[in-house]
């Protein structure tokens, strides 16, 4: 990562305006190309000194696979902006990718939720243990959305799946305490519910929910491991008031993330998936 305020030629052309865009303290996103290398990028700019947090934990993040890498960061603080440069995810985002399908009337293949439900969950294990790296404190993201999750191009020519990956460290923090990092797994499972509904509205979603018919399209496999992370909810401070977990069902016991996501591989291992058409639609 870079920190850079050249005065001399311009190191970013802008292609087009992005508009806000959403995400946390975003004061406008745009695509440009750099000059030196012709590659395509994401700039947002937030207000100073908020970037400098972002690309804290970004760098701390940058060799894990299912984050949004960050490729340069330039403050400017006396006009009161700071200016992150990211990977350009092609695809978009997941919300975008839903939407498609509620405009259609198609379900997404149950594999491709696997996929997501794994890999952002391998973006949390990485967020929360850090992989093995010495003295690492727990990074928060809090703000796990359909909207934060990207789709890139593939990693190589032999895989033709868009990478998935967490972006918007924007409200992330860091913390001391497991059980703060349960918010995180719940949102993860809210945001899955909400990805297996082609409802055109939030409010609907919740309807099927609550009615017990959210996931009839999908594997029971499915369902339970969404049962599962619907339990991780604080009911003193439920990430979505509206998604309780059934009081009727018992407790069961808080596995870390990486227990989860192993036992989340066992049931899809076992899972009898229902596909829909396999037809993802990315564009």
């Amino acid at each position: 990562m870079r920190h850079r305020q050249d005065r001399h030629a311009p190191r970013y052309i802008p292609i087009r305006d992005l508009g806000h865009g959403g995400g946390a303290n975003n004061l406008g996103m745009s695509l440009v190309q750099c000059t030196q290398t012709q590659t395509v990028l994401l700039r947002k700019k937030v207000a100073h000194p908020n970037g400098q947090y972002e690309a804290h934990f970004l760098d701390r993040l940058k060799r894990l696979p299912n984050i949004m890498r960050l490729h340069d960061y330039n403050p400017h603080p006396r006009a009161g902006i700071d200016e992150l440069y990211f990977e350009y995810c092609e695809y978009g985002t997941l919300a975008q990718v839903r939407r498609r399908h509620v405009t259609q009337h198609t379900r997404i293949p149950e594999s491709f939720i696997w996929r997501v439900l794994l890999s952002v969950g391998k973006a949390l294990e990485g967020c929360h243990t850090g992989l093995g790296a010495r003295g690492w404190t727990p990074i928060l993201h809090t703000d796990v959305h359909l909207g934060n999750i990207l789709l890139g191009a593939p990693s190589s020519r032999n895989n033709r799946d868009p990478r998935i990956v967490l972006a918007d460290f924007g409200r992330a923090r860091l913390v001391s305490s497991r059980r703060e990092l349960y918010d995180d797994i719940a949102m993860l499972g809210f945001m899955i519910y909400e990805f297996c509904q082609i409802r055109s509205s939030i409010t609907e979603v919740l309807q099927e929910v609550m009615a017990g018919r959210a996931l009839w399209a999908y594997s029971s496999k499915l369902l339970e491991v969404l049962d599962m992370l619907r339990s991780y909810q604080d009911p003193r401070r439920p990430v979505e008031p509206r998604w309780q977990a059934d009081p009727r069902r018992p407790i069961l016991p808080k596995m870390d993330i990486v227990e989860l996501l192993a036992w989340i591989e066992r049931r899809r291992d076992r899972a009898r998936m229902r596909e829909h058409g396999n037809v993802i639609l990315l564009r």
